[in-house]
């Protein structure tokens, strides 16, 4: 399964085709994405009567900002130590509701500086062949 890189702005520009795809201004057909940036908000179900628990996570990189939505006990497991503030890489699924873009994620992990300065080096990189 291939992830595309995209930024959070990317995907707010973004629209959702019929087939049920992404299609930004510079891309189409996105189904999968891998996106990096910084938790700024944290959202976990605290009812217990609730059929199905949920953590929701704003993820901001710079360009703008989408929720990560993980349902399930199993999903909610994967994102359970990541906290506001840290840096993370989340691969994904795009979904939408109302006007709303989100990622279902797939992999969500903590990112090390190391990880985090390559992520950005390669965004300003990519940005920069585009230009040229």
């Amino acid at each position: 399964m291939t992830y595309q890189f995209l930024r959070a702005g990317e995907i707010i520009r973004g629209t959702i085709q019929e087939n049920g795809s992404l299609k930004t201004p510079l891309r189409s057909n996105i189904r999968n994405v891998r996106l990096v940036g910084l938790i700024t908000e944290r959202i976990d179900s605290e009812n217990q009567s609730l059929p199905l628990s949920f953590t929701f996570l704003n993820l901001e990189d710079g360009s703008g900002s989408v929720q990560v939505r993980a349902f399930g006990e199993k999903k909610r497991q994967m994102v359970e130590a990541i906290k506001i503030g840290d840096a993370i890489m989340v691969k994904g699924e795009i979904g939408k509701q109302e006007e709303r873009f989100y990622v279902r994620p797939k992999i969500a992990r903590k990112l090390s500086f190391v990880d985090e300065l390559y992520n950005r080096s390669r965004t300003i990189l990519s940005y920069f062949l585009r230009s040229i």
